[in-house]
């Protein structure tokens, strides 16, 4: 069984998922989640589990921020206390369903799985120009039948571009890669000088005289949780000068076969071009382009963990090696202070038996 890092903020759904009272069910980490707006308008995950019975609360409805299990009618409020139902009794203090830190920044609905006292806000990577008003956007989220860890890898090594991705293609041969690990963080990042422009950046900047100075940096945070900066300039020119497409590409696992894969688009708001378009060509990348080989990948390996199979690693491979590195680092960390946490006290009897 692969082991998921508990101590660390995942996503669980876009703001917009939530608009109109939505109650929003997922598996997250293997753990039913249902993901709700309380009465206080504040974004909350509680287990989607009842108590009583072990019906999805996801299959009641949400009154005022209060969900009402749709089996017996016990009623949970944002923090999953239990503050009434049709029977008597069933009001008691006691009564709870598990609930998971919550936090909405960006446009983005955080929980954290692990311990709650160590949930701190400052940990949450953030995607600045989801909030900023000088861009537009467009999200999506896809379930994928593969591991996250191989999604991953799929992000921070940008080179099966040349394969798999016809509409920008065609620069990352002549293109320098470097991989750094800055703490917990770790940037990919393509550079190709004035090179001709992909079909993608022909669309998105086509005043581009034929030549570009092209960029993709890519931003890695544990457990899975990117920015990729795509830009393009004319040679020697400034990069601000040019054009600039951001985009943000999160994964939570789903279970150990299955992942969520969160994904968002920006432009500048000045730009001519259609979101709706900019979102069609993005899922149709992933959906029709990376999906079926990262599910092919995933079959093929079974159950064992890349280092495992002793895989051949290449120089375009650092950026994905950095990142699983880093992320095996933290679980077991994480697993050696849960043990000593656990570990059972011994009197000074024992000590010496």
């Amino acid at each position: 069984m692969k082991a998921y890092l508990k101590n660390s903020w995942y996503m669980a759904a876009w703001s917009s998922e939530l608009d109109g009272g939505a109650l929003v069910s997922r598996r997250l980490l293997d753990i039913p989640t249902v993901i709700f707006r309380g009465a206080d308008g504040q974004a909350t995950a509680l287990r989607d589990r009842c108590p009583h019975r072990f019906a999805p609360l996801s299959r009641g409805k949400l009154d005022n921020g209060v969900i009402e299990c749709g089996y017996h009618g016990l009623r949970f409020d944002e923090t999953g206390q239990c503050v009434g139902g049709f029977f008597p009794g069933t009001g008691s203090s006691s009564i709870r369903a598990q609930s998971f830190p919550t936090v909405e920044q960006d446009s983005i609905i955080w929980y954290w799985p692990g311990e709650p006292e160590k949930a701190e806000i400052a940990l949450i990577p953030r995607f600045e120009y989801l909030s900023d008003p000088a861009y537009k956007t467009i999200d999506g989220v896809s379930l994928v039948s593969a591991y996250y860890e191989l999604i991953t890898d799929n992000l921070m090594d940008l080179s099966h571009i040349e394969f798999l991705h016809p509409a920008f293609c065609g620069v990352l041969q002549a293109a320098k890669h470097s991989a750094v690990r800055d703490g917990d963080t770790i940037n990919s990042n393509w550079w190709a000088p004035n090179v001709p422009p992909t079909g993608a950046i022909q669309l998105w900047w086509p005043d581009n005289n034929g030549r570009i100075d092209h960029w993709l940096d890519m931003r890695w945070d544990a457990p899975a949780s990117m920015l990729l900066h795509v830009g393009a300039t004319h040679p020697g020119a400034a990069r601000e000068d040019g054009m600039f497409q951001p985009s943000v590409h999160i994964l939570t696992p789903e279970t150990e076969d299955s992942t969520h894969y969160f994904w968002n688009a920006g432009m500048p708001r000045d730009n001519r071009l259609d979101m709706q378009e900019i979102g069609r060509l993005f899922a149709l990348s992933f959906d029709e382009e990376d999906a079926p080989m990262l599910e092919a990948v995933h079959q093929a390996m079974g159950d064992a963990d890349l280092f495992d199979l002793d895989p051949l690693l290449l120089r375009i491979d650092s950026g994905a090696v950095l990142a699983r590195r880093r992320l095996r680092a933290l679980i077991e960390d994480e697993a050696r202070d849960s043990a000593v946490y656990k570990a059972p006290h011994r009197t000074a009897e024992e000590s010496h038996s």
